[in-house]
């Protein structure tokens, strides 16, 4: 009997017995496969659309175990006017862009421009399937890459906010903020 190169499923040839035992165990491979593929699939961990203008907007994540996850993208369409920044529970950071030109702030863990509809930024963290390690972020959009190392392990991540930079502007109705967690 022969088999297929990468899962050993049978192949048969005219002359071979073909039992069923061979059929279920070729499906039980392509069974563990496909599921295998689908672990490494984008999963929804949260989804949010703001309701009406608002001042700000926080994040519960407490309930996300980030050492199941090898990177979380934070998938960002925000509506409004100026500035957004996003921060934790806590307040340092340092911050990188591609320029590798170092600011130091104490408000925000990222910051990018509203935008109109349609046009998105993504933050990308690495917990590493690991959730003492340090926060690490990047920023990704048409106008920004911003890196960040945060003072602050993922275990101890309890909210993210997101806020305009002036008081007077607002975070638009119809944003739409979502969560992914990624595996390998």
């Amino acid at each position: 009997m022969k088999y297929t190169e990468h899962y050993r499923l049978n192949l048969w040839d005219a002359a071979d017995r073909v039992l069923r035992e061979d059929f279920n165990a070729d499906n039980q491979k392509v069974d563990a496969a496909i599921a295998a593929c689908r672990a490494r699939d984008p999963q929804l961990l949260k989804s949010i659309i703001v309701s009406n203008d608002t001042s700000q907007l926080d994040i519960d994540v407490s309930d996300i175990d980030f050492g199941h996850w090898h990177t979380v993208l934070l998938r960002l369409e925000i509506l409004g006017d100026g500035e957004m920044r996003l921060r934790s529970n806590q307040s340092y950071s340092e911050f990188f862009n591609q320029f590798s030109v170092f600011e130091s702030t104490s408000d925000c863990l990222s910051k990018f421009p509203a935008r109109t509809a349609g046009q998105r930024h993504e933050i990308y963290f690495f917990p590493l399937c690991d959730k003492r390690r340090l926060i690490t972020a990047l920023t990704l959009s048409d106008t920004v890459l911003l890196g960040c190392n945060y003072q602050l392990s993922y275990e101890n991540l309890i909210t993210l906010t997101i806020f305009p930079r002036e008081p007077k502007q607002t975070l638009g109705a119809e944003s739409k903020i979502s969560l992914y967690g990624l595996h390998l």
